[in-house]
């Protein structure tokens, strides 16, 4: 998976109002190993700002392929990891998805709590 991530890198998205949002993007490339992957905020294009609005999400592309959101585009990050790829079966799991899902429904609609929560946590960013 690592040789197909160089030749088509991930493209993350988030919302740039939302301070986890941005300091999340950060820390999963870098425990995932994504690199490289490309980190935009969603603002920065019409078309995927819209997407965003529209799935109260993040946005995530693999490489070529269509965008992603909310829990499918996690697991799209993991599957790209070159250390973490083998839990991808665990994660798709119907429980396990299901309870993703309901995770990352919560988070979305509680941003500016959990954006809160983790205002200690420093994240070096570009």
């Amino acid at each position: 998976m690592g040789s197909q991530q160089k030749l088509n890198p991930l493209t993350l998205y988030y919302d740039e109002d939302c301070g986890f949002c941005k300091k999340g993007v950060y820390l999963l490339t870098r425990f995932l190993q994504l690199d490289p992957a490309i980190i935009k905020t969603a603002q920065s294009d019409p078309a995927i700002e819209a997407e965003m609005e529209a799935h109260n999400s993040w946005v995530v592309i693999p490489g070529n392929e269509a965008p992603l959101f909310a829990y499918p585009a996690f697991v799209a990050l993991v599957s790209a990891s070159p250390t973490m790829h083998g839990w991808v079966k665990v994660l798709t799991l119907p429980p396990v998805r299901w309870v993703g899902d309901r995770v990352y429904q919560w988070v979305s609609h509680n941003r500016s709590f959990v954006s809160k929560l983790v205002a200690w946590v420093k994240v070096d960013t570009p």
